[in-house]
């Protein structure tokens, strides 16, 4: 977006540490007390960034992988009476289960899977990769097709 000339603010921290981590959340590491605690704060300190230094804007975006934070995204722009947009890239829930990870963690793979669902449903347009990954994102969640774009 910055390439073509939008003005863009970004209000981002990093959870993961690394890619080996993601997976052992996954696993059903994510019920650390520390990672938890990180969790906490990794959210708070983009909304104090979004209220003190976010003027106006037309649409927020939220990028992948962005299951959490398409929630507060939604409560954000519900203030500000603005469009949400998640770009997903990515289920997931549909990369953990290929990599058999609902094996370790049953629950946990539950929970992920409730979280995809339900955090699918807040924004006001979903982008994907292609035509077919749209096609199983809506068959699976039941979401409308023409709640989807692609990116060609």
């Amino acid at each position: 977006m910055k390439m073509a000339g939008i003005e863009v603010h970004e209000c981002h921290e990093d959870l993961w540490l690394n890619d080996e981590e993601r997976v052992q959340a996954a696993g059903g590491g994510w019920l650390r007390i520390g990672f938890l605690w990180r969790v906490l704060l990794t959210y708070l300190r983009p909304d104090q960034e979004y209220f003190s230094q976010v003027g106006e804007y037309d649409v927020m975006v939220t990028g992948y992988p962005g299951q959490f934070d398409v929630f507060i995204g939604r409560m954000l722009t519900w203030i500000r009476r603005k469009p949400l947009v998640w770009d997903i890239c990515l289920s997931v829930y549909l990369v953990s289960r290929e990599r058999g990870l609902d094996k370790k963690s049953r629950f946990t793979f539950a929970g992920l899977h409730w979280v995809e669902k339900t955090s699918s449903r807040l924004p006001d347009r979903l982008l994907l990769e292609t035509k077919a990954y749209i096609g199983w994102y809506s068959d699976h969640y039941s979401i409308p097709r023409n709640g989807f774009a692609w990116r060609h």
